[in-house]
């Protein structure tokens, strides 16, 4: 499976985390970090655009519908349940760190469909509950896969962890998604699909489930597409390489044409912390009280006589704030001016990489397998699997069938 950065999200930067420009802050109450990196005035340049965009006005008009109003008695928006699959067997760690890092960006760009909520956690190493899932909601399961097979698990195994860490109800009649690639295909030595063998295995349960044939990627809306062959994906992946190049030269212009405004801007703040620092040490002796005292009385006595004294911290708090605040203006403008000059790329990009592909629903690519179509002629199932199946829908008020088509 492979993904993209959708345009409502923030530039994912890979660069290091630049300390000069991360100043802490003393007050009364807590420290905090003012985070001023230059990727971070780019990705605030950029979500600001993308969050007017109409593509994003149009997802959050879905969202409105969807989510109805609870004050007038309508349902809760709804939440779906999203779960990564990692690795198996990873090779060594540094590969289990990179498979990781891009199951935890397909459970992102997962829950960023309308009406989606948080992700619920690994499906294969961790434990819950579903009870109680509304059948409007859907599982989504996400991670790399392939014939039969997401992450190296079978479908007996998925289904397996959903009925017992995860206590999938019987009940529930929603739909599990299963959003990896080729989890709709069949095996050239097999007949079933890594769909048809997690429903098979949910027999006697109500949920369908969905996966789509080919290569998959996630569109800006959360929305699996097929790009069909693997040099389609290749092709996908290249547009992608390009998308983050040109973000990549967007964040790297900003941060050399702003260098000499964060390095006054680090100073400022720097300044601002110390006599913050000052004011929240307060005198604890008498002989501290009476100093304080005889510097404020020279101060205003210096005043009266028309002799300027020395600013008092609140003078130069005032003074630095303000200068702060040019400094914090002219950065964003130099920014918007660089911005200027990369967006066009960065919309066309997008643009062609939201179109690739085709959506799930379209009848060539997606493959649905629910309570109906399970099979009970089991060429493919064992029959430790048959009884265990057998016994587990006997609980269930519905009519066990003799046989059943093939598998899809």
């Amino acid at each position: 499976m492979a993904t993209y950065t959708p345009k409502t999200n923030k530039i994912e930067s890979q660069s290091v985390v630049d300390r000069d420009f991360q100043v802490l802050r003393y007050n009364k109450s807590s420290y905090q970090i003012a985070d001023n990196r230059p990727e971070t005035v780019v990705q605030n340049l950029l979500k600001a655009k993308a969050e007017n965009s109409p593509q994003s006005a149009k997802v959050k008009a879905i969202q409105k519908i969807a989510n109805g109003k609870t004050q007038q008695g309508q349902a809760a928006p709804i939440q779906r349940a999203v779960f990564s699959v990692y690795r198996r067997a990873p090779a060594d760690q540094e590969e289990a760190a990179r498979d990781r890092q891009e199951v935890n960006t397909f459970v992102i760009e997962s829950s960023h469909a309308a009406n989606a909520g948080q992700p619920k956690g690994d499906l294969m190493t961790e434990s819950g509950t579903l009870e109680g899932i509304p059948n409007a909601e859907s599982v989504i399961i996400t991670g790399h896969g392939n014939v039969r097979t997401i992450q190296g698990y079978s479908g007996a195994e998925v289904a397996a962890r959903l009925k017992t860490s995860w206590k999938l109800p019987k009940a529930y009649s929603g739909m599990i998604t299963l959003s990896s690639c080729k989890a709709g295909d069949k095996g050239f030595w097999t007949r079933s699909s890594l769909v048809a063998e997690v429903s098979n295995n949910l027999y006697g349960y109500s949920a369908s489930v969905m996966g789509l044939k080919g290569n998959v990627i996630t569109d800006s809306t959360g929305r699996d597409r097929s790009v069909g062959s693997d040099q389609n994906l290749a092709e996908y992946r290249n547009k992608k390489a390009e998308l983050q190049k040109c973000k990549a030269a967007f964040e790297l212009e900003v941060k050399n044409a702003t260098e000499d405004l964060r390095f006054d801007l680090m100073s400022v703040r720097t300044s601002i912390m110390v006599i913050d620092a000052k004011q929240f040490k307060k005198p604890q002796g008498t002989v501290e009280t009476i100093a304080t005292g005889f510097s404020s009385l020279m101060s205003s006595g210096a005043g009266l006589l028309g002799i300027k004294g020395e600013p008092s911290d609140a003078e130069k708090l005032k003074t630095l704030e303000e200068r702060k605040q040019k400094i914090e203006a002219e950065i964003e403008k130099v920014a918007r001016k660089i911005e200027a000059k990369y967006q066009p790329l960065i919309d066309h990009i997008q643009a062609q990489m939201d179109l690739e592909g085709i959506p799930s629903g379209d009848p060539d690519i997606t493959v649905v397998h629910g309570p109906q179509g399970r099979s009970m002629a089991f060429g493919q199932l064992s029959e430790e699997w048959v009884q265990f199946l057998l016994s587990e829908a006997a609980s269930v008020d519905q009519q066990v069938p003799v046989e059943g088509p093939d598998l899809v």
